[in-house]
């Protein structure tokens, strides 16, 4: 088997895991401050978080703005407290964390490091004095390999999710690329922030599900998985046993209308 062939197979099976154990599925997603543009090397505040059950689509969200209604903290002082604020959305993220510690796989998009991701989260736990329950790696899932793995590097065009939200017709309502949520976070608009990681991790739920289904539209196309020589074909056909007794059927129904043809014009009337 080929390796891109391999991958996808794996990612395949993989996906009709996750769905098949949905109730301990878990989708996250989370803001932050400008991560590539820190001159003085301090790390990103975390702004909001959003964690939604991929079956029963109850989602918890641990965001500035939450935090400062529940420690009634005027809108005009948030900015002055962010650091309290933050400190809050984290205990409470950490919380939760430890509640679905074992038994859970935590999806996610990109999430993978220490400028954005379970480490960044991490990271920032520690700067406020918080002790962070660490996910098993083992359970964690990327969604956005998994996509590639599974339809090739060219599935869709970058910025991959929201191209891959508009060839689907998936709603962006409340939806914020990255750049647009640490200019709202900027500006003090926290409650933009929020609802766009809410927003992202609904679009995980409707791209797992098409993604299982078979329905997700992309520009995947057969080679970029298979190749297109004769020897690619082959390869396949012995792969996929489907496709190789589908075509023995075919030839068979094609030899007995062929001797049908032949016999029925031969004979007399």
């Amino acid at each position: 088997m080929s390796t891109l062939a391999k991958k996808r197979s794996e990612a395949l099976k993989k996906l009709t895991q996750l769905v098949a154990d949905k109730r301990r599925v878990l989708l996250i997603h989370y803001a932050s401050e400008d991560f590539a543009n820190r001159p003085d090397g301090t790390s990103a505040r975390v702004t909001s978080i959003a964690v939604r059950n991929l079956d029963s689509a109850q989602t918890e969200s641990f965001s500035i703005h939450q935090c400062a209604e529940r420690l009634r903290v005027p809108s005009a002082d948030v900015k002055a407290k962010i650091q309290e604020l933050e400190n809050e959305l984290l205990s409470q993220f950490n919380s939760f964390m430890t509640k679905h510690h074992g038994g859970y796989t935590w999806v996610h998009w990109n999430m993978r490091d220490s400028n954005y991701g379970f480490p960044a989260i991490y990271h920032r736990c520690r700067t406020q004095g918080i002790d962070p329950n660490e996910l098993d790696p083992a359970s964690l899932f990327d969604l956005s390999r998994c996509l590639v793995d599974i339809y090739g590097p060219n599935y869709i065009e970058h910025p991959r999710l929201p191209s891959l939200m508009a060839r689907n017709q998936i709603t962006d309502l409340g939806f914020l690329s990255g750049p647009e949520e640490v200019e709202a976070a900027a500006k003090g608009d926290f409650v933009s922030v929020h609802r766009s990681t809410l927003r992202k991790v609904d679009t995980f739920e409707a791209i797992i599900s098409k993604a299982n289904a078979g329905t997700l539209v992309t520009n995947y196309r057969w080679r970029d998985i298979y190749g297109s020589s004769p020897k690619d074909l082959v390869i396949f056909l012995k792969e996929h046993w489907v496709y190789s007794l589908l075509g023995i059927i075919t030839l068979v129904i094609g030899l007995i209308a062929k001797f049908a043809s032949l016999f029925g014009s031969n004979a007399q009337p």
